[in-house]
Protein backbone atom coordinates (compact mmCIF):
# COMPACT_ATOMS: atom_id res chain seq x y z
CA UNK A 1 0.00 0.00 0.00
CA UNK A 2 2.89 2.38 0.69
CA UNK A 3 4.03 1.95 -2.92
CA UNK A 4 0.53 2.95 -4.09
CA UNK A 5 0.69 6.27 -2.19
CA UNK A 6 4.21 7.08 -3.35
CA UNK A 7 3.21 6.43 -6.99
CA UNK A 8 0.05 8.52 -6.55
CA UNK A 9 1.98 11.42 -4.96
CA UNK A 10 4.56 11.34 -7.77
CA UNK A 11 1.88 11.33 -10.46
CA UNK A 12 -0.01 14.20 -8.85
CA UNK A 13 3.20 16.26 -8.49
CA UNK A 14 4.16 15.48 -12.09
CA UNK A 15 0.86 16.92 -13.39
CA UNK A 16 1.20 20.35 -11.77
CA UNK A 17 2.52 23.25 -13.84
CA UNK A 18 5.82 23.10 -11.92
CA UNK A 19 6.11 19.35 -12.45
CA UNK A 20 5.35 19.65 -16.17
CA UNK A 21 7.87 22.49 -16.57
CA UNK A 22 10.59 20.43 -14.87
CA UNK A 23 9.89 17.60 -17.33
CA UNK A 24 10.16 19.94 -20.36
CA UNK A 25 6.45 20.10 -21.24
CA UNK A 26 5.77 23.83 -20.68
CA UNK A 27 6.60 26.56 -23.19
CA UNK A 28 6.54 30.32 -22.67
CA UNK A 29 5.76 33.22 -24.98
CA UNK A 30 7.07 36.44 -23.44
CA UNK A 31 6.44 39.54 -25.57
CA UNK A 32 6.49 43.33 -25.28
CA UNK A 33 4.32 45.11 -27.84
CA UNK A 34 2.71 48.49 -28.38
CA UNK A 35 -1.05 48.83 -28.81
CA UNK A 36 -1.86 52.13 -30.56
CA UNK A 37 -4.48 54.50 -29.15
CA UNK A 38 -7.94 53.03 -29.85
CA UNK A 39 -6.16 50.29 -31.85
CA UNK A 40 -5.68 46.52 -31.72
CA UNK A 41 -2.84 44.00 -31.77
CA UNK A 42 -3.33 40.30 -32.62
CA UNK A 43 -1.33 37.13 -32.02
CA UNK A 44 -2.20 33.75 -33.54
CA UNK A 45 -1.68 30.32 -32.02
CA UNK A 46 -2.07 27.34 -34.36
CA UNK A 47 -2.35 24.15 -32.30
CA UNK A 48 -1.11 21.97 -35.20
CA UNK A 49 -2.67 18.68 -34.17
CA UNK A 50 -1.89 18.77 -30.43
CA UNK A 51 -4.14 19.58 -27.51
CA UNK A 52 -2.86 22.71 -25.79
CA UNK A 53 -3.47 23.75 -22.21
CA UNK A 54 -2.76 27.23 -20.89
CA UNK A 55 -0.95 26.84 -17.57
CA UNK A 56 -0.33 30.50 -16.72
CA UNK A 57 -0.51 33.96 -18.15
CA UNK A 58 0.05 37.51 -17.06
CA UNK A 59 -0.65 40.70 -18.96
CA UNK A 60 0.56 44.18 -18.01
CA UNK A 61 -0.37 47.50 -19.59
CA UNK A 62 1.81 50.59 -19.04
CA UNK A 63 -0.91 53.13 -19.83
CA UNK A 64 -4.57 52.68 -20.56
CA UNK A 65 -7.26 50.06 -20.37
CA UNK A 66 -6.65 46.97 -22.52
CA UNK A 67 -9.35 44.44 -23.39
CA UNK A 68 -7.80 41.02 -24.05
CA UNK A 69 -9.89 38.36 -25.81
CA UNK A 70 -9.14 34.76 -26.81
CA UNK A 71 -10.92 33.92 -30.08
CA UNK A 72 -11.38 30.38 -31.35
CA UNK A 73 -11.43 29.46 -35.04
CA UNK A 74 -11.74 32.89 -36.72
CA UNK A 75 -13.31 33.12 -40.18
CA UNK A 76 -10.24 34.94 -41.50
CA UNK A 77 -6.80 35.93 -40.22
CA UNK A 78 -3.53 36.86 -41.86
CA UNK A 79 -0.55 35.46 -39.97
CA UNK A 80 3.09 36.48 -40.28
CA UNK A 81 6.27 37.08 -38.21
CA UNK A 82 6.84 33.86 -36.25
CA UNK A 83 7.43 34.15 -32.50
CA UNK A 84 9.86 31.70 -30.91
CA UNK A 85 8.58 30.23 -27.65
CA UNK A 86 10.98 29.09 -24.93
CA UNK A 87 10.86 25.79 -23.07
CA UNK A 88 10.77 26.61 -19.35
CA UNK A 89 13.25 23.80 -18.73
CA UNK A 90 16.37 25.09 -20.46
CA UNK A 91 17.74 21.53 -20.81
CA UNK A 92 15.06 20.85 -23.44
CA UNK A 93 14.62 22.17 -26.95
CA UNK A 94 12.54 25.28 -27.67
CA UNK A 95 10.84 23.69 -30.66
CA UNK A 96 7.16 23.46 -29.80
CA UNK A 97 4.52 21.91 -32.03
CA UNK A 98 2.36 25.01 -31.60
CA UNK A 99 3.11 27.82 -34.05
CA UNK A 100 2.89 31.40 -32.73
CA UNK A 101 2.78 34.39 -35.07
CA UNK A 102 1.72 38.00 -35.26
CA UNK A 103 -1.64 38.40 -37.00
CA UNK A 104 -3.87 40.96 -38.67
CA UNK A 105 -7.12 41.17 -40.67
CA UNK A 106 -8.93 38.99 -38.14
CA UNK A 107 -12.67 38.48 -38.49
CA UNK A 108 -15.26 36.16 -37.00
CA UNK A 109 -14.63 33.33 -34.60
CA UNK A 110 -15.95 32.69 -31.12
CA UNK A 111 -14.71 34.67 -28.12
CA UNK A 112 -14.06 32.01 -25.48
CA UNK A 113 -12.33 34.12 -22.81
CA UNK A 114 -11.70 37.77 -22.04
CA UNK A 115 -9.85 39.89 -19.50
CA UNK A 116 -9.71 43.58 -18.61
CA UNK A 117 -6.28 45.04 -17.82
CA UNK A 118 -6.13 48.46 -16.17
CA UNK A 119 -9.07 50.79 -15.77
CA UNK A 120 -10.10 54.34 -16.59
CA UNK A 121 -9.30 55.76 -13.12
CA UNK A 122 -5.55 55.08 -13.24
CA UNK A 123 -2.83 54.58 -15.80
CA UNK A 124 -1.94 51.01 -16.61
CA UNK A 125 -2.66 47.81 -14.78
CA UNK A 126 -1.76 44.14 -14.57
CA UNK A 127 -3.43 40.76 -14.48
CA UNK A 128 -1.94 37.40 -13.54
CA UNK A 129 -3.88 34.16 -13.75
CA UNK A 130 -3.52 30.45 -13.30
CA UNK A 131 -6.81 29.79 -15.14
CA UNK A 132 -6.60 26.65 -17.21
CA UNK A 133 -7.85 26.82 -20.80
CA UNK A 134 -7.72 23.59 -22.80
CA UNK A 135 -7.63 24.30 -26.52
CA UNK A 136 -8.66 22.04 -29.39
CA UNK A 137 -6.11 20.41 -31.64
CA UNK A 138 -5.90 21.54 -35.30
CA UNK A 139 -7.48 24.90 -34.48
CA UNK A 140 -6.36 28.49 -34.90
CA UNK A 141 -6.72 30.77 -31.87
CA UNK A 142 -6.34 34.53 -31.87
CA UNK A 143 -5.31 36.64 -28.90
CA UNK A 144 -6.71 40.14 -29.46
CA UNK A 145 -5.62 43.19 -27.43
CA UNK A 146 -7.76 46.32 -27.82
CA UNK A 147 -6.67 49.67 -26.38
CA UNK A 148 -9.74 51.70 -25.36
CA UNK A 149 -7.77 54.77 -24.30
CA UNK A 150 -6.68 57.77 -26.37
CA UNK A 151 -2.94 57.10 -25.92
CA UNK A 152 -0.75 54.21 -26.99
CA UNK A 153 0.22 51.63 -24.39
CA UNK A 154 3.15 49.28 -24.04
CA UNK A 155 1.87 45.85 -23.09
CA UNK A 156 3.75 42.81 -21.85
CA UNK A 157 2.38 39.28 -21.92
CA UNK A 158 3.69 35.99 -20.55
CA UNK A 159 1.77 32.95 -21.75
CA UNK A 160 2.77 29.50 -20.56
CA UNK A 161 1.26 26.38 -22.11
CA UNK A 162 1.79 22.65 -22.26
CA UNK A 163 1.25 20.49 -25.29
CA UNK A 164 1.11 16.77 -25.82
CA UNK A 165 0.85 16.05 -22.12
CA UNK A 166 1.90 12.42 -21.66
CA UNK A 167 -1.30 10.39 -21.76
CA UNK A 168 -3.13 12.98 -19.68
CA UNK A 169 -1.56 11.36 -16.65
CA UNK A 170 -3.16 8.02 -16.10
CA UNK A 171 -4.07 8.09 -12.42
CA UNK A 172 -3.50 4.92 -10.42
CA UNK A 173 -6.71 3.01 -9.85
CA UNK A 174 -7.14 2.64 -6.06
CA UNK A 175 -8.80 -0.76 -6.60
CA UNK A 176 -5.69 -2.04 -8.40
CA UNK A 177 -2.57 -0.48 -6.78
CA UNK A 178 -0.36 -2.57 -9.08
CA UNK A 179 -1.36 -0.40 -12.05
Amino acid sequence: MANYWSKRNYQQAATTSDGLAKRGYVYLMSEFFTVPATGSVYFAMDTNGVEVEFKLYDITSAQGEIHATLIEDPDAATTYSPITPRNLNRKYTDSSTVVLTSASAVSGGIAIASELIGNTSKAGGALASLKVHTLRDNTLYIMRFVNTSNQQSTVHMNLGWSETDPGHYRIIDPVDPAS
